[in-house]
């Protein structure tokens, strides 16, 4: 990953706040194909993040407050499941 420029680490990206986990090299490959589970497990959450995806990128990239409403309900909803299971 870079940051204007300078290549920074996985612990340096976690520490800008640009990642929230950082595994060694190693443990890549694993931790991604668990990720990757999570998201297989519940297809209506990944269908609505998907959702997102495109509507933020199809025309380009979107401004964050824009984003930021995009994202605001999806994230919303996401927490009201997770509370409920």
């Amino acid at each position: 990953m870079a940051f204007f420029g300078e290549e920074i680490n996985g612990d340096r990206a976690v520490e800008l706040g640009l990642a929230w986990e950082s595994v060694d090299s190693a443990a890549v490959e694993g931790r991604a194909l668990e990720l990757a589970a999570r998201v297989a497990a519940d297809p209506e959450l990944a269908r609505v993040a998907v959702g997102n995806f495109r509507k933020e990128v199809v025309n380009g990239a979107v401004g964050w407050d824009v984003a930021m409403q995009y994202e605001r309900p999806a994230q919303m909803w996401s927490m009201r499941r997770s509370a409920q299971d």
